[in-house]
């Protein structure tokens, strides 16, 4: 892991925003990224809610920021 993403994690807002930006980009839901975490996509909707969020913890970070990889990659295995 770098250490640009150990910095990210320590910064859960800046996290999430970078996470929203790239599930945006690739056109990725929440419900797809919970489902590939592994999470109820409610609980995962609360890191995401733009009043009030919920900071989610180092772990769920991690499992997070490591669902929507091995989505992208998926999604760019696809265009070729």
């Amino acid at each position: 892991m770098s250490q640009d993403r150990i910095k990210l994690y320590m910064d859960a807002g800046a996290f999430m925003a970078e996470l929203r930006e790239t599930m945006r980009a690739f056109g990725v839901s929440q419900r797809q990224l919970a489902l590939e975490a592994g999470m109820q996509p409610q609980h995962v909707s609360k890191y995401f809610r733009k009043r009030d969020p919920v900071r989610p913890r180092m772990e769920t970070m991690v499992r997070l920021d490591a669902a929507l990889q091995r989505l992208v990659e998926e999604l760019e295995d696809e265009e070729w």
